[in-house]
């Protein structure tokens, strides 16, 4: 009878924990599971969902314990076996979830989610047509899986096969034609092949389903402003927050949202990468002209710079980044980015875009240029990588890709590139005899106001898309920018325009297709032909 009626509670105790999991009160269920255990510490059900839960509220190391203990008792548990795998990919030991899920895919061959997540697995791990193949055998088993189609339309997007992208994101919208996040996704296709008024009609109707949907809301406003749409882009631009998970300044002070202000205490402050404090900067003379003070909050390797380039004004003050600033200091804050707004909300207000507004050091630059003097040749500043971990590998390009240009005559070309070139240089000059020459005294990374005084020293610039061209534009160096055809090219260097609105002295050359630097590194050439026969 004791046994009869111990079973029965245990029944009971179970059906209550389920009905907790199924309306996401875990914390509920997670108790009545430890009840459970306490009655029956060996019951490989009770073990296997109290580690869910365990994993379900983060507890993932706790939760793999128990699963692993329900598989000692009863190794016949594929379900049991895939969330213990599942516990393994969140805190990402891939190759041991793998091999769980191997295990219970060979218990149950029509496991669909155990497939999905073997998928996710071999995708981290960069196994990407493995990956493939167990997302095609998750949709074939379940061609209503629509999470599956949109992880492989997001795979192919992300191997840049783009009609493949398209195929899953439309498949996933013929099942759910409601799903903001798959129509976002299927914008970022659009927008990677060029077809921006498709990838803003995803994005606007993306918005309309999902009012705060950030990666939405900020991708329409990229795409407004690549386009030249500025005050509607600056509208959608606040939601760069949330979507890019900047950092806001913690303070009780108001935003300005109106420089209609009089004799009041502005902190402008940085955000984002250097170059988009650089960029913004064009518009702090416009500013700087208004009755208040600012305090200017920016990398400190662009203090003495901005120091020097901004002097006529003597109502602002500089500051590192990383100084903490007492609020009593200031009345109203504003982020750097936010000046847009009030100064460029058309192209007609680019007619008051300065050519240059920083300003490099005379006298350093005169000293750089007497290392040059014996040269009879243009002297070529010369940058090709950007270190921005998202998307800097896809504007970036390797000296042997440049060689077209580098095997130019009557060019001698300076090295203008931050971080450790020594290696590849190496190689170009034991190779091609070819030397990219290094100006030891200046430190490209850490010497801002050195390396603007060494961008002046030369005839002319060629970069990528990187601080070397924020600051060769900033200083009205005549610039050849070297821009992708659509992953990694960012906003400010437009969609059809060569010849930049924030830089006038930067002319843009643009991939034709995202995988050849063929027609951007010709036409420079062509260019630096011309430019050639009127200098010579």
């Amino acid at each position: 009878m004791d046994k009869l009626r111990n079973s029965l509670k245990i029944k009971r105790l179970l059906e209550k924990s389920l009905a907790h999991c199924q309306q996401g009160q875990f914390l509920e269920a997670k108790l009545i599971f430890e009840e459970l255990l306490r009655i029956v510490p060996n019951h490989p059900q009770v073990l296997t969902n109290l580690g869910t839960i365990e994993i379900q509220l983060g507890d993932i190391e706790r939760g793999i314990s128990y699963i692993k203990k329900s598989i000692e008792v009863d190794q016949k548990q594929p379900k049991a076996i895939s969330n213990l795998a599942n516990g393994l990919l969140e805190i990402e030991k891939f190759e041991e979830a793998l091999q769980y899920y191997n295990l219970a895919l060979k218990l149950d061959p029509n496991f669909v989610d155990a497939y999905y997540n073997k998928a996710r697995a071999l995708k981290f791990l960069q196994k990407y047509d493995e990956a493939i193949l167990n997302y095609q055998q998750a949709i074939k088993l379940n061609p209503q899986y629509s999470k599956a189609i949109v992880n492989l339309g997001f795979l192919y997007n992300e191997l840049k096969e783009y009609d493949k992208a398209l195929e899953q994101y439309n498949l996933a919208l013929n099942i759910n034609s409601h799903s903001a996040e798959t129509l976002y996704n299927r914008g970022i296709v659009y927008e990677n092949l060029n077809e921006f008024k498709k990838a803003l009609e995803d994005y606007n109707h993306a918005i309309e389903l999902n009012p705060d949907f950030p990666d939405a809301l900020f991708n329409k406003a990229i795409l407004e402003l690549s386009q030249e749409n500025y005050e509607d882009g600056w509208k959608f631009y606040q939601a760069r927050w949330v979507a890019k998970k900047l950092s806001y300044l913690q303070t009780s002070k108001p935003e300005l949202l109106d420089f209609d202000v009089n004799q009041k205490n502005i902190l402008i402050w940085s955000e984002q990468g250097i170059g988009d404090q650089i960029l913004f900067s064009a518009l702090l003379q416009e500013a700087f002209t208004v009755s208040n003070n600012f305090i200017l909050s920016i990398d400190r390797r662009l203090i003495s710079i901005y120091q020097r380039s901004f002097k006529k004004f003597s109502n602002v003050t500089f500051i590192s980044s990383k100084e903490l600033l007492n609020e009593t200091a200031y009345d109203f804050h504003l982020p750097i980015g936010n000046l847009g707004k009030f100064f460029r909300n058309s192209v007609e207000d680019f007619k008051k875009q300065p050519l240059n507004y920083l300003i490099f050091d005379e006298e350093k630059s005169m000293s750089l240029k007497k290392t040059f003097k014996n040269s009879k040749k243009f002297i070529c500043g010369i940058a090709w990588k950007s270190k921005n971990e998202e998307i800097g590998p896809d504007k970036s390009l390797s000296l042997k890709q440049l060689l077209p240009i580098l095997k130019l005559p009557n060019i001698d070309f300076i090295d203008l590139q931050y971080g450790d070139t020594k290696e590849e240089k190496k190689s170009l000059y034991d190779e091609y005899g070819i030397e990219i020459k290094t100006i030891d005294e200046i430190d490209n990374f850490n010497d801002f106001d050195g390396l603007s005084s060494l961008i002046n020293s030369c005839d002319f610039v060629i970069t990528s898309s990187n601080v070397t061209a924020h600051l060769s534009g900033s200083l009205g160096k005549k610039t050849y920018l070297i821009a992708p055809y659509s992953v990694g090219k960012i906003w400010y260097w437009h969609e059809n325009r060569n010849v930049s609105l924030w830089y006038p002295s930067i002319n843009i050359y643009r991939q034709e297709s995202n995988k050849s630097w063929h027609a951007p590194i010709e036409n420079i050439i062509s260019d630096l032909k011309d430019y050639y026969g009127r200098k010579n």
